[in-house]
């Protein structure tokens, strides 16, 4: 796992709502950009789906911060 998790009680309802999530991980990447990720176990097998790339303003509309 890279990144860091986000605690459950910051994640945006957005991602709720639209992906279903209960665990949520960003990644930094360059010029400011973010990963947004959540781990998953489908037919035993755990996944990793890549959620959203989004840029740091984007982003920090996104989980509240601006």
């Amino acid at each position: 796992m890279v990144g860091n998790q986000i605690q459950r009680r910051n994640i945006p309802r957005y991602y709720v709502s639209k992906y279903g999530v209960n665990n949520l991980y960003r990644y930094r990447l360059p010029s400011g950009y973010r990963g947004i990720y959540t781990i998953l176990v489908n037919d035993g097998k755990v996944q990793s789906w890549i959620l959203e790339i989004l840029d740091h303003k984007t982003y920090e509309i996104r989980f509240g911060y601006s």
